[in-house]
């Protein structure tokens, strides 16, 4: 990184230099001009940048895909690890006369680091959209950093006969 930061620092003092020259000579100002500003700029941008990394430092901070610095996962609090799980493709049903709930569902770690021991809770509700029931279990599995586990046939427990929807979410973990 340090020898490709020195040829563009290199080769933008020679691309002022050459376009200094270029200016001497009336019919080639112009592009003289545009080559001695854009090695300005280069060698400035380089400057600036080796100025606010340090010149030990890389050019650059890791960066995630989406642009943004990522975390160190000691860094993490609790409810940004919780926000960094998702469950989708839920399904579910009911067994036992209606009174107990079966969950199958997707849990995704979005996070830095393994997990482990996720805690799921679901709220269910009655036809009229109220809370009636509340069920939490845990998956008892080590889920790897930015990978999915697929959760299938959960026994949630008993819910009411009344319940018509559920929504899930994680609620809880343990470190791998």
């Amino acid at each position: 990184m340090q020898a490709l930061l020195g040829f563009i620092v290199l080769a933008s003092m020679v691309g002022g230099a050459v376009g200094l020259l270029m200016c001497l000579s009336p019919a080639r100002r112009q592009t003289g001009k545009t080559i001695a500003l854009g090695s300005v700029a280069c060698f400035v941008t380089i400057v600036v940048v080796l100025g606010i990394n340090g010149p030990g430092a890389p050019a650059t901070a890791p960066v995630a895909a989406a642009g943004v610095v990522e975390p160190k996962p000691e860094n993490l609090s609790r409810s940004q690890i919780l926000a960094n799980f998702r469950i989708s493709a839920i399904s579910w049903h009911k067994e036992a006369f209606g009174s107990v709930m079966v969950a199958s569902f997707r849990l995704h770690n979005d996070n830095p680091m393994p997990l482990k021991d996720i805690e799921v809770t679901c709220a269910s509700s009655g036809p009229s959209g109220s809370i009636i029931d509340k069920n939490t279990r845990t998956v008892y599995e080590v889920i790897r950093q930015r990978s999915l586990l697929e959760v299938d046939k959960l026994n949630m427990g008993f819910i009411r006969t009344e319940t018509t929807d559920t929504k899930c979410r994680v609620t809880g973990y343990s470190r791998a």
